[in-house]
């Protein structure tokens, strides 16, 4: 499902980041452990194609992604991969239930607002489908991220440190969402932490850092 192969990224300031040949199979669950600007974030950036590999090769679906561009490449990420990421980049402007039938609309998609109603009373939240995000708690606004990357029943989930600000309760609440969604999908599901708690949830690890 998610591959690397000789995989590295060179930046003009900072550390090159090498990332070991590692592949993580369908339904699979992974952390990728490390310290912090060890390469985690730049790990998912790869496998989500928001970043291009500086040498080697990432696939997606046995889909290399270096050979997609543009258009492509952005439907390819908005129909295969779901993303949590520690800025939620909801839109404002939009209602909860509007964020998530914009997710379908950019993945071309048909708009199932049955689909949407389903996922936003699973996840405690038809109470807020009508709220703006700046009238959400923290907890709401990160259960609409996750629906959100689960709508259009991705293969790949990635999520960036999404329990690092969380206190234990919290913690395992979104774990377990992130978990049950992905098991629900069939997805392969990456989060990137240096959170120790997840570490007994999740049965594969990846451990990588920065090297000059």
């Amino acid at each position: 499902m998610l591959r690397f192969d000789q995989v590295e990224q060179h930046f003009s300031s900072g550390p090159t980041v090498r990332i070991p040949d590692w592949q993580a199979a369908r339904g699979e669950h992974w952390l990728v452990l490390g310290p912090s600007g060890g390469g985690k974030s730049t790990l998912l950036h790869l496998a989500a194609g928001l970043l291009s590999a500086t040498t080697g090769r990432v696939s997606v679906a046995d889909v290399p992604l270096d050979t997609l561009r543009g258009r492509t490449l952005d439907r390819f990420r908005a129909r295969h991969v779901g993303l949590v990421f520690q800025t939620l980049h909801l839109v404002e402007a939009l209602t909860v239930r509007q964020n998530l039938a914009l997710a379908q609309y950019l993945a071309g998609l048909p708009v199932d607002q049955a689909r949407i109603s389903a996922l936003l009373e699973h996840l405690d939240l038809p109470g807020q489908a009508a709220a703006y995000p700046r009238r959400l708690s923290q907890g709401q606004a990160q259960r609409v991220a996750i629906a959100r990357a689960v709508l259009n029943r991705p293969a790949l989930i990635l999520a960036d440190e999404p329990t690092s600000a969380l206190d234990d309760h919290n913690c395992e609440r979104v774990l377990s969402l992130l978990v049950d969604q992905a098991a629900a999908c069939g997805a392969t599901l990456v989060i990137a932490t240096h959170d120790r708690r997840l570490a007994s949830r999740i049965p594969h690890r990846l451990e990588i850092g920065a090297a000059a």
